[in-house]
């Protein structure tokens, strides 16, 4: 049974995107002229390192994973040695277990990568087929629908439409006054004043209404206290 192996490598990060494509192809073309097969590679991207090198805190990280070719490593690893775009690297032999993990690792990402553009692409379809607008008035509706009716929701319903038809009453611009305008205007402030003065006469009416029924109640108290002191006095007889 043939080996199998996983090479990775660090790269400076001074290293332009065609400059990395360029030395990953010079690696696994030493590979492949050394009878190995790449099973797989791939970038993972900028990352920091967990200590400076050569005062570089962060590396590109390439892996390959490759089949044959285990008397090309050597010389691949005294080519990483002397060049000077290498940070780091590491060339490790897998077992049947690791190679097995590698394989579930890579179907898991493929589903990831997948997984978002059918969801991209049922999105576009709905979107499609109505407007942001009407979406959000479809939403409304169907929320307000879900949602009880109260005696108390429809009070406050009512006090904010009120509210809302006064606030546009004062937005409105005013026009030239008019003599009618003033006439009405004077009319409906004598109106308030009649009114307001109807409220006192009748808030008087009550009051002296409960004075006078206070002022009957404490002199009925009085006769009764009075009554029953001469009917606790002894009767003295007459000599």
């Amino acid at each position: 049974m043939t080996s199998q192996y996983e090479t990775v490598f660090i790269m400076t990060p001074v290293l332009s995107e065609k400059q990395i494509g360029e030395t990953v192809k010079q690696y696994t073309t030493m590979l492949k002229s050394g009878g190995a097969e790449i099973v797989h590679e791939g970038s993972w991207g900028l990352k920091k390192l967990a200590y400076p090198v050569q005062k570089k805190s962060t590396g590109f990280y390439h892996c390959v994973e490759f089949t044959g070719g285990a008397d090309t490593i050597p010389a691949m690893e005294v080519a990483f040695k002397r060049d000077e775009r290498i940070l780091r690297f590491l060339t490790v032999s897998l077992d049947k277990h690791a190679v097995a993990f590698n394989e579930k690792d890579r179907k898991k990402a493929k589903a990831r990568a997948n997984a978002p553009k059918e969801e991209v692409e049922e999105k576009k379809v709905d979107d499609s087929a109505s407007t942001p607008s009407e979406v959000k008035a479809q939403e409304k509706a169907d929320t307000e629908k879900k949602k009880p009716v109260t005696k108390k929701e429809v009070v406050a319903e009512e006090q904010e439409a009120k509210t809302a038809e006064t606030q546009t009453k004062k937005e409105e611009p005013k026009g030239e006054t008019t003599t009618e305008d003033v006439s009405s205007e004077a009319a409906a402030n004598d109106s308030q004043e009649v009114k307001a003065e109807e409220v006192k006469e009748e808030v008087k009416e009550e009051v002296k209404e409960e004075v006078k029924e206070e002022v009957k109640e404490e002199v009925k108290e009085e006769v009764k206290e009075e009554k029953v002191k001469e009917a606790k006095k002894p009767k003295t007889e007459e000599v």
